[in-house]
């Protein structure tokens, strides 16, 4: 065997063990979310946090390698890495065609203000009144009748308030109820809102979340808008995050109980699809974008997004999906809509 044999052999030796160790790595990764089930161990966790079209690069070269050294078995095994990706790991979801509505629409928009940027406490007082325009004319070109805003922050007094009345004032066809939190930075606000073009009642603050009941023409729609918090890079960070996401969990579900009426659910949930808190949500409502979405449905970050974890869950036989979009306007999120159909109450 001569010299240009042996290389040869060990360049198609070698692209095998690679080829198969990461079809290795994306099988470890499909099967990740049930080796800890809704509890995972921090380190873990990691792995079910990570973008996964992060490991679409590897994957399309090792198809350009096994090509280049024209491998069959080793192009199969790189496509289906390719495959594993996108169809499985990425939560691509295809809309169904709807039939004509015999039933009435309902429009429900999420969308994160971003408290930590232009609204920040050491914001330009015209940037954060030009972002509070902007943010506020753009909901209205969307026209919902249910709004959910997550990181809407306004410092106590002063401008802050002034901002916070011209909001409103903005969206004044809605009604809200709103839920304030303190934070990480000091001196400053969360704000919770959930808007409804339909009177609201029953105001629930919950863990890490807010619900209300809208009385609509089709019957009470219970409401829930979430926004845990989401992990950081370190163990500890990590595990307070998947503690505390759990604790928002169980609250939201006691609050939901066994109401078999039509729950609407959105948010900031700071977790990708096939995390835990997704999981637990997924096990007793319905993702919109499953049902009326088209390709990836990534929403952070807003420039180049990686990650899905702006959401909107439905719950209720007689509630419907039409369409699931990812806006492309919003803060640091890409702001998330939906158009329901639902059946009035006899």
């Amino acid at each position: 065997m001569n010299a240009h044999v042996r290389k040869t052999k060990a360049q198609t030796d070698r692209l095998r063990r690679v080829t198969l160790g990461y079809l290795s790595l994306l099988l470890a990764m499909l099967f990740l979310p049930y080796l800890g089930g809704n509890s995972p161990p921090t380190l873990l966790a990691y792995g079910l946090f990570l973008p996964p079209v992060l490991f679409l690069p590897g994957a399309v070269l090792l198809t350009a390698w096994a090509i280049y050294r024209r491998r069959r078995s080793e192009i199969g095994l790189s496509v289906l890495c390719v495959v594993l990706v996108i169809a499985f790991l990425m939560d691509p979801a295809w809309s169904r065609a709807v039939t004509e509505p015999r039933t009435h629409r309902i429009r429900v928009l999420t969308v994160n203000a971003n408290a930590w940027g232009p609204l920040a406490e050491d914001a330009q007082p015209d940037i954060a009144a030009r972002t509070i325009d902007e943010l506020a004319d753009n909901i209205l070109r969307e026209d919902p009748d249910i709004l959910l805003l997550q990181e809407l922050w306004h410092p106590w007094g002063g401008p802050g308030a002034k901002l916070e009345k011209r909001f409103y004032q903005k969206l004044e066809h809605l009604h809200f109820a709103k839920e304030r939190r303190g934070e990480r930075a000091k001196g400053s606000d969360l704000e919770l809102a959930i808007g409804s073009r339909f009177p609201l009642r029953s105001r629930k603050a919950l863990e890490d979340s807010l619900g209300a009941v809208a009385d609509s023409p089709y019957g009470p729609l219970r409401l829930v808008n979430l926004h845990p918090r989401g992990p950081r890079l370190s163990l500890q960070s990590m595990s307070k995050a998947l503690e505390g996401q759990r604790a928002c969990w169980q609250s939201v579900d006691r609050y939901l109980g066994d109401s078999p009426g039509p729950v609407i659910l959105g948010g900031d949930l700071n977790s990708p699809p096939r995390t835990p808190l997704v999981r637990l949500l997924e096990s007793r409502l319905r993702d919109t974008f499953h049902e009326g979405g088209n390709g990836f449905g990534l929403t952070f970050p807003a420039r180049l997004p990686v990650w899905r974890i702006d959401y909107i869950f439905v719950a209720g036989q007689q509630m419907r999906v039409v369409d699931h979009q990812v806006l492309k306007w919003g803060s640091d999120h890409r702001a998330v809509m939906a158009d329901l159909e639902i059946t009035a109450n006899e």
